[in-house]
């Protein structure tokens, strides 16, 4: 219990920040505003569906290869190449075919949610690659600092939120979430110092009972994801 709790307030700390921004928007805005925002992120979250897929097998190989600092650093980097490729791809996209997209999968009742889609695409830019560090930290032992990191990630998009959404409306809590995604990789980017070659062996075991609590964590955290979308 002691090693899984703070994969269990990790969990609990995401859910909380997805849900804080639609909240707070429903009460300072209007239905209309909600619905616009709702929409556009519906393909967000649409889109996130791949990453998260990635995720599932990027922490057991980060996991598996604690010991070994070069072939670490080596998959590492080529998982922020190819998630960062695909958030950028994501944005431009937005860009050019908001409306489009908005239009074609809602309707052009909502054609107001183009407007949103762009900001919340290059979030979701900064979140994937604040994911990929969250798994790197939690390969090295470090999901206390992440724990951290999310929980003072939660007061600012709050308390942006706050003057964001009455001046700005839905666009303005879009805004809001680049700001605190970019934070949070910013706060994440310098990682842990990798252990030496030799200690793989005598990491072995733990590195394990870790990937099992992970995981664990990580399949409980997707049915209370569903469960909240």
């Amino acid at each position: 219990m002691r090693r899984a709790w703070p994969f269990a307030l990790a969990a609990l700390l995401a859910a909380i920040q997805m849900r804080s921004g639609l909240i707070l928007l429903e009460r300072l805005t209007t239905t209309a505003d909600a619905g616009a925002f709702a929409a556009a992120n519906r393909l967000v979250e649409a889109a996130r569906l791949i990453p998260n897929a990635f995720f599932g097998a990027l922490f057991p190989a980060l996991a598996s290869l604690a010991g070994n600092p070069n072939s670490l650093r080596q998959t590492f980097k080529r998982a922020l190449v190819a998630l960062s490729a695909f958030g950028i791809t994501g944005f431009a996209v937005s860009l050019v075919l908001a409306e489009e997209m908005i239009g074609l999968v809602f309707g052009v009742a909502f054609t107001p949610a183009a407007a949103i889609l762009p900001p919340l695409m290059l979030a979701l830019l900064f979140g994937v690659l604040r994911g990929a560090y969250t798994l790197y930290w939690y390969a090295q032992q470090g999901e206390n600092r992440v724990n951290k990191v999310n929980a003072l990630i939660i007061v600012v998009q709050v308390a942006l939120s706050l003057w964001a959404i009455p001046a700005y409306g839905p666009v303005g809590l879009a805004g809001v979430l680049v700001v605190v995604e970019a934070l949070g990789l910013a706060l994440l980017w310098r990682v842990p110092e990798l252990p030496p070659a030799n200690a793989e062996l005598a990491q072995t075991r733990e590195t394990a009972e870790r990937r099992f609590i992970v995981e664990q964590a990580v399949e409980r955290f997707r049915r209370l994801y569903r469960t909240f979308i």
